[in-house]
C-alpha cells in the first residue's frame, strides 16, 4: 500500500520496537500520524477512533483486532513483535494533512485530550536544536550506542521526541 505525503494514518501507540518502526516508516513517507492512545480504556479508544477521519489504521495486531472495527479506516497496517508490517484491506478516501508530521494528543489535564498539529518543520527544528547539547555533533545519521528506556507510550510530545532523538 502507498502511504504518501500528508496521508493521515491513525496509529495505536504502545511501548515497543514495532511502534517505533511504524513511526519512523510513516515519518519517512511524509505521512501525518494521528496519535491514538490504546491505554485510555476501551470505550474511550473506540469513541476516539470513530471520530477520526482517516483511511488507514496502524498498530499491534492485537490492538487492531480489538479496536479496528471502531475506525472507518479501510486499510490496516498490523505490526507484529518483530516489526513485520502486514497490510490488509484498502485505504478509504480521507483528507490529507500536508506538512503535518503528527497530530499529537495533549495531556488532557484541563479537559479531554485534543490533537495539536506538529509540522515536519517543527520536528526538524527540535531535533537540530537538541543536537546542540550532544557531545558528538556529527551531522550524519547514526544509531546511538546507548540504550534508551521509554517508560510510557510515545503518545505525548514528552515521550515522542526522546524516541525520535534516539
Amino acid at each position: 500500500p502507498h502511504v504518501g505525503p500528508g496521508t493521515r494514518v491513525a496509529v495505536l501507540l504502545r511501548n515497543g520496537p514495532p511502534q517505533v518502526g511504524l513511526l519512523v516508516g510513516l515519518l519517512r513517507a511524509g505521512a501525518c500520524i494521528v496519535v491514538a492512545n490504546p491505554g485510555r480504556g476501551d470505550d474511550r479508544v473506540r469513541e476516539d477512533l470513530a471520530a477520526l477521519d482517516v483511511g488507514i489504521l496502524a498498530g499491534e495486531t492485537a490492538d487492531l483486532a480489538r479496536f479496528g472495527g471502531a475506525s472507518g479506516a479501510g486499510l490496516r497496517l498490523a505490526s507484529d513483535e518483530l516489526g513485520t508490517v502486514v497490510a490488509t484491506g484498502a485505504a478509504s478516501d480521507a483528507p490529507v494533512n500536508p506538512g503535518v508530521a503528527v497530530e499529537m494528543l495533549t495531556s488532557g489535564t484541563t479537559g479531554p485530550p485534543k490533537r495539536v498539529p506538529l509540522t515536519y518543520e517543527t520536528f526538524l527544528r527540535v531535533l537540530v536544536g537538541a543536537k546542540h547539547y550532544e557531545k558528538d555533533q556529527r551531522t550524519d545519521v547514526k544509531l546511538r550506542s546507548v540504550v534508551v528506556v521509554v517508560n510510557a507510550p510515545p503518545v505525548h510530545v514528552g515521550r515522542l521526541f526522546p524516541v525520535l532523538q534516539a
